[in-house]
Parts: structure tokens; C-alpha cells; sequence
């Protein structure tokens, strides 16, 4: 990167480098920073293994209804951390800061219930009476830190401070923490353990060199931002995709909300035309067999959904990368920043998008909200009924959960029995069941829910994509996917 002067985001001194991965339960475990040069891959492993994120495979990217063809949380997981590092390196950050940004995408929506916002909606109707509040942000810092591996000599995954700050400022704001964006913004306060980790850090002994912990009352550091933004071009293309293949999007509303799409969909029509005279040599049977081709959609591959996401993802990193350059260049000019460091301390996010783009994006965004809410499937209450079951003792949680499940319902303190049983259901939900947890419990228990809710949904029903017209007449629509 071609900067006035250099700036060192990932690069930290060997002196700083203890703290930046110093971990929170560093003393309990005598854990040393290794000399490979890449702290932030012990990390990463860690997140990488535990069963909290391997769940979300179970759970829709986008909880319209169960039987909808959308990729699932754990591909869109993926799909953030490539982007992230893709950004990371545009930006010439070295291999740590790359790292970092990906064990803080990885995780980013751990937090997730089943059925995602559904499920949170659900939580929030029943803790509401309590005067609480339940928030996907809120619970995946808990998992991180309090949570995941239940029953070992320490709770959470003991991950790196910068790791934890990267997805503790992700979603809020704090005092000087710069203007209301969609990074920075009040949802619910933090949770008691992270508050306790940035207490026990932040402190000066003497001979050692200041420590502020998790930087509470600053901006998020540039990984963190990649990571944040990262997020939002992976759903911005991906949306497309799905709402394409399932018929929940029109083309030309999705044109309209987003104005750059419109080229990259004639585009993406026309390599699909291309593809497939060139399979025109082949007889129709190899093609079918050979290459995948179905009747209604085409090479599946080369659907003009995942041509666009391919395209729309490019865009939006080339859009972040050139905007971000230039604030950098901006901030330095302007003597605001001579050390990555500094970047907290902006009155501002660095890493952003163009104003135009920006503005399209949002606009986006709002049409995505509208047409990929749940249609008539009543996903919340699904979550709810199973949320009490598990306080009423009907649902038996395994293990460690159902020891404490037992512990808490024969505690006889009424008034707080049945918010921690709120708490241990809605935390059993995040750690360990996913959609298809749910819908096989309520088929289970609540037959009559089942029968008329739920079950026309789940039974997969082909849908034809919505295709432009000149390509529509060259498959046939209807069953036979």
C-alpha cells in the first residue's frame, strides 16, 4: 500500500505482541506467545473446532421458511472470513492482521439461535417480563467467553483480546466511540464477563508498559472494521443469490433497489447463454449427466444467482478497498495516524464504503428486510414453545445442561428460577441445538402446532428461479430439479 508514510496495523513490535494476544485465562493456563510470528492461529484453530460453530451448518442463512434453498449460517461464516482477508490483503495488512480478521469473522454469528432472528424474537418475548433483553451479539460473546467447553477448568475458548474486542465493538456504541452508523449503534449492554476482562487488563504495573484492555471507550481496531464490513458484502451478494434460486426475489426489483446490480445480471445472463451453446456439441443426455444440467435452472454452477454473487462480491471489495486507501491517506495527511492504533481513536470508521455505494447498499439492504421475512411460518413461536418446555422441565436437556436444568428448577427462589431457566434454555439453544433441532421437537410434542404450521413448509417444493425472459424460454419450469 502506497501510503505517505507507513502505517503498521498488524506488524506490532515484539514488545506489544504479548498483549495483543494475551488471553484472559493466560495465568490459569501458563500460556505462552509463540515465536512463530502467527499468534493468532491458536486462535483461530480453537474457533475453528468447537461444536458452537460447527452447529450453524444446521441453521438457514435466512429463516423464511424451512423448505427455502439458502445456504446455510456456516457457509455465509465462509464466505465473511474469505472476504475479510481478501480486504486485509488489498489493504497490505501482513498475516497476523489477516488472522485476526478471520477468527473475528468466523465467529461473528455465533450468537445465533435457531432460526436466527426468529429465535431471538422469541427469547426477547419471554424475557421482556422480566425487564431482560436477548440479543445473537450479546449471547456470542457469552459463548466465547463463558459457555463453549462447559465442564473443563476454565469457561470459554480463552481467545485473544483483539479478538474480543473486535466482536464487542462490532455492533456497539460506546461514549466517543463517533457518530451512529450501522457498526456502531446502541443494542443492549455488554455482558458482565467481558466488562470483567477489560477491567482486570486495563491497568499500568510498574516496569511493564500500560494496558487498556479492550479499549471500551474507542473505535473498533481496522480488523475489526474488515470483519464488520466484510459481513455486509457477503450477505449483499449472497441475498441475490438465494432470492434468485428460491423465487422470493423479482429481477427487476432487485435492479431497482440496487442500480449497479442491473449491469452485472446482464452480464451474468450472457455468460449463461455462452455456457450453454458451448455444451450444444454435447448430446443432451451427457449434458445432463456430465455437467448437471437440469431442465428448469441450467448448470447449476453457472446459475446466474452465483454469477452475480461472484461479481457483486468483486465490486463491493474493490468499492471498500479504493474508499478505505483513501481515508487512510486522508488521516495521515491530517497527522491523525502514524500507528495502527491510531485507528481507534478516529472520530470515525476508516474502513468503509463509497458515499454512492454506500447509499445502494442501504437501499438493498431495506428491499432484502421486506422480502426475506418469514412468509406465514410461525418460526418464533416454533422457538418459544421450545424455550418453555425446556424452563417446564418437558424438554430434558442432556448432560451438563440437564444437571443444571435440575439444579435450577428445584431452587426455590421463585423470583430468579425463572429467568436463570430462561437463560440456561436460551443458552442450550445457541451452544447446542439448531433448525432442524427444533422442528423435530415441536413435531415431536406439539403435533397439533406441527400440522398446521409447519409441516407444508418443510417439505421441500421445487421452485423455478426467475430468469429474464430471452433466457426463460430455454428451460422448462416445474417440477424435475
Amino acid at each position: 500500500m502506497d501510503l505517505a508514510c507507513p502505517v503498521s496495523f498488524g506488524g506490532r513490535s515484539a514488545e506489544d505482541r504479548r498483549y495483543a494476544v494475551m488471553r484472559p485465562f493466560r495465568e490459569q493456563l501458563d500460556v505462552e506467545v509463540s515465536g512463530s510470528g502467527y499468534p493468532f492461529l491458536d486462535d483461530l484453530t480453537a474457533i475453528l473446532r468447537c461444536r458452537e460453530l460447527h452447529r450453524l451448518q444446521g441453521q438457514q442463512q435466512l429463516s423464511v421458511a424451512p423448505s427455502y434453498d439458502v445456504r446455510s449460517r456456516l457457509a455465509h461464516t465462509g464466505d465473511v472470513g474469505v472476504v475479510g482477508e481478501l480486504i486485509a490483503r488489498e489493504l497490505g495488512l501482513d498475516q497476523n492482521s489477516s488472522d485476526l480478521v478471520r477468527a473475528i469473522a468466523s465467529i461473528h454469528d455465533i450468537g445465533h439461535m435457531p432460526f436466527n432472528h426468529c429465535g431471538e424474537q422469541a427469547a426477547n418475548a419471554l424475557f421482556e417480563a422480566h425487564g431482560m433483553k436477548w440479543t445473537h451479539d450479546a449471547a456470542g460473546l457469552r459463548v466465547i467467553n463463558e459457555w463453549s467447553n462447559r465442564g473443563l477448568s476454565y469457561p470459554g475458548l480463552n481467545l485473544s483480546l483483539d479478538i474480543l474486542e473486535g466482536l464487542a465493538k462490532r455492533y456497539w456504541r460506546y461514549p466517543g466511540a463517533g457518530p451512529y452508523d450501522r457498526y456502531n449503534h446502541d443494542l443492549a449492554e455488554l455482558p458482565p464477563s467481558i466488562l470483567e476482562i477489560n477491567e482486570k487488563y486495563t491497568r499500568c504495573l510498574p516496569g511493564e508498559k500500560p494496558i487498556q484492555g479492550l479499549h471500551l471507550d474507542e473505535q473498533n481496531h481496522i480488523e475489526g472494521q474488515i470483519a464488520a464490513i466484510a459481513d455486509w458484502i457477503a450477505f449483499t451478494a449472497t441475498d441475490i443469490a438465494d432470492g434468485l434460486r428460491s423465487g422470493i426475489m423479482r429481477v427487476d426489483a432487485v435492479k431497482s433497489s440496487f442500480p449497479r446490480a442491473a449491469k452485472l445480471y446482464g452480464d451474468a445472463a450472457e455468460q449463461l447463454r455462452e455456457y450453454r451453446q458451448r455444451l450444444e456439441k454435447y448430446p443432451a443426455e451427457e449434458r445432463h449427466a456430465r455437467y448437471g444440467l437440469k431442465r428448469d435452472t441450467g448448470a447449476r454452477t453457472a446459475s446466474i444467482g452465483s454469477l452475480m454473487t461472484t461479481q457483486i462480491t468483486n465490486m463491493l471489495i474493490a468499492d471498500v478497498v479504493a474508499q478505505t486507501k483513501a481515508n487512510i491517506k486522508k488521516e495521515i495527511n491530517a497527522g491523525n495516524l502514524r500507528h495502527g492504533d491510531d485507528v481507534r481513536k478516529l472520530p470515525h470508521l476508516l474502513v468503509a464504503f463509497s458515499p454512492e455505494m454506500q447509499q445502494e447498499v442501504e437501499q438493498f439492504g431495506a428491499y432484502c428486510k421486506k422480502v426475506f421475512a418469514p412468509l406465514d411460518v410461525p418460526l418464533a413461536e416454533a422457538v418459544e414453545l421450545t424455550i418453555k418446555d425446556i424452563v417446564s422441565g418437558a424438554m430434558k436437556l442432556p448432560a451438563g445442561w440437564g444437571q443444571e436444568q435440575q439444579r435450577l428448577r428445584n431452587a426455590e427462589d421463585m423470583e430468579k428460577k425463572e429467568p436463570a431457566l430462561l437463560e440456561l434454555a436460551c443458552a442450550y439453544l445457541t451452544c447446542v441445538a439448531n433448525d432442524g433441532d427444533v422442528l423435530r421437537h415441536i413435531k415431536e410434542n406439539h403435533q397439533e402446532f406441527w400440522h398446521n404450521n409447519l409441516e407444508k413448509h418443510v417439505i421441500c417444493k421445487p421452485i423455478s428461479p426467475v430468469l429474464p425472459a430471452d433466457v426463460k424460454g430455454e428451460y422448462r419450469s416445474g417440477p424435475g430439479r
